[in-house]
């Protein structure tokens, strides 16, 4: 039941912006990255020291490295199912393509956790990763959505 509800929600926001459902999730995603960079560079800008400043400066850099990293394995890699492999050696390179991809879904989980804790340590809204949620599949489509702003705006 919930889910028809979200979904006419979605359906009656797009015909009130003249946007598409995946728009209006594109543009939801975007305003979460913007919330978390914005948390993070006050974070910076107000280091007590040159060495928290750094310090987190890189912990950013890093998750921003991440993402670019999975959504590339992610849009690179096909999600290949072990059903119907002939041959040792597809099996071998989908276990090993699904392994990689996992570790560096693990690796951009982590640092979305690490920023978050940065977040709530310093005093700083870390709400965006409650937004988020824990759900593999959205985050997966969240890095997707937010990728290409990451490699277009570097600063």
């Amino acid at each position: 039941m919930t889910f028809l509800k979200e979904l006419w929600a979605e359906k009656s926001s797009g015909e009130k912006t003249g946007k598409t459902i995946e728009e209006n999730k594109t543009a939801h995603e975007l305003l979460i990255w913007n919330k978390l960079e914005r948390e993070i560079k006050e974070i910076i800008s107000n280091a007590e020291s040159q060495k928290n400043k750094e310090q987190s400066e890189t912990l950013f850099e890093d998750l921003k490295k991440s993402i670019i990293y999975y959504a590339n394995l992610v849009k690179n890699t096909p999600n290949n199912k072990l059903i119907g492999v002939e041959s040792r050696e597809e099996y071998e390179k989908i276990i090993k393509d699904n392994d990689k991809r996992r570790l560096a879904h693990n690796a951009l989980i982590d640092n979305l956790n690490i920023l978050s804790r940065l977040c709530k340590k310093y005093g700083y809204d870390n709400n965006w990763r409650e937004e988020m949620g824990n759900d593999r599949e959205r985050i997966t489509e969240w890095a997707l959505a937010i990728c290409e702003t990451i490699k277009n705006n570097p600063v």
